[in-house]
């Protein structure tokens, strides 16, 4: 139950941050970074870019699997808004 807990907030991280439309792109996200949100960030609330903030703040100790999904979701999402870059 807790393990669907975290991946419930890591994909509504990824979806609510980057506006994905790639479901496939989320799920790798979620699935990549579910560690890294148990391990920083598992006493962040969802909702309103809190987990995305707290990533934020624990950028360096991100691990390279979370980095680089976020990275690619962040990338797909400027390629579908034509380049704009997500706040």
């Amino acid at each position: 139950m807790k393990k669907m807990v975290v991946a419930g907030f890591i994909a509504g991280l990824v979806v609510a941050q980057f506006a994905l439309t790639n479901v496939a792109l989320a799920g790798d996200a979620r699935t990549a970074c579910t560690g890294d949100y148990q391990r920083l960030c598992n006493n962040v609330s969802p909702g309103g870019g809190r987990i995305m903030k707290c990533f934020k703040e624990h950028e360096s100790e991100l691990s390279s699997q979370c980095k680089a999904a976020l990275a690619d979701a962040k990338a797909e999402h400027d390629k579908t808004q034509g380049g704009t870059p997500a706040n």
